[in-house]
């Protein structure tokens, strides 16, 4: 037997599969659109988780999580003499807390917090690293550290406040150019003991009630 088709009906084929191909082009193509909008939103969520979890609610600082994260990334991948650490304290926090309400604390924590974060947030990272300590790591020479000093208690003396006279607050600096053979867990100890050695002598002054750090 001898089977031939007829031209319209070849060609009423043709057209069906030219139809089902595009389709199935179409699905793809939507298919591939969505998974990758998927893609970017899930990329974008957890960005946003781990933005939220290393940043400080309070102050908008990066938090402590964030300072030991970017301590291990230098301890793997960089070295000391590239990096200064500054650790900066409220003094007396306790006896506002006491005296002038909590309202009155958080002002300073919050202001001390804006003053270093203008200061450094180019020049490195700020952190809040406990209830009124703070920490930077400047990722650029630091050519002086008593000027360094000086640069954040004159800002922070500027800060405009509601509920207080003034801000007091300790600092310490440990340049990572001057202690080479250090790690930099150890630098941070230098930079915290300056700190505390700081915060002595405010607190040799007898006007200054010492309840706390």
């Amino acid at each position: 037997y001898l089977c031939v088709e007829s031209p319209e009906k070849t060609g009423e084929m043709q057209s069906i599969i030219m139809k089902n191909l595009v389709a199935a082009l179409i699905a793809l193509v939507i298919m591939v659109l969505f998974i990758s909008v998927a893609m970017k939103y899930q990329e974008k969520e957890t960005m946003l988780f781990k933005a939220d979890s290393e940043t400080d609610a309070m102050t908008g600082l990066y938090n402590r999580r964030a300072f030991y994260a970017m301590m291990d990334e230098i301890k793997n991948h960089g070295t000391v003499n590239d990096i200064s650490i500054v650790i900066v304290d409220v003094n007396g926090l306790k006896q506002v807390n006491d005296e002038k309400g909590h309202t009155a604390g958080d002002e300073l924590i919050i202001k001390t917090a804006e003053s270093i974060h203008e200061l450094y947030s180019n020049h490195g990272r700020t952190f809040r690293i406990g209830g009124d300590e703070f920490a930077i790591i400047i990722t650029e020479p630091l050519d002086d550290v008593q000027e360094c000093v000086k640069q954040i208690q004159n800002r922070i003396a500027k800060s405009e406040l509601e509920h207080s006279d003034k801000i007091s607050v300790a600092i310490g600096v440990a340049r990572g150019e001057d202690y080479l053979d250090l790690s930099v867990e150890e630098l941070f100890e230098f930079a915290d003991k300056a700190m505390y050695r700081d915060k002595e002598e405010y607190y040799k002054d007898k006007r200054h009630e010492r309840r706390s750090r």
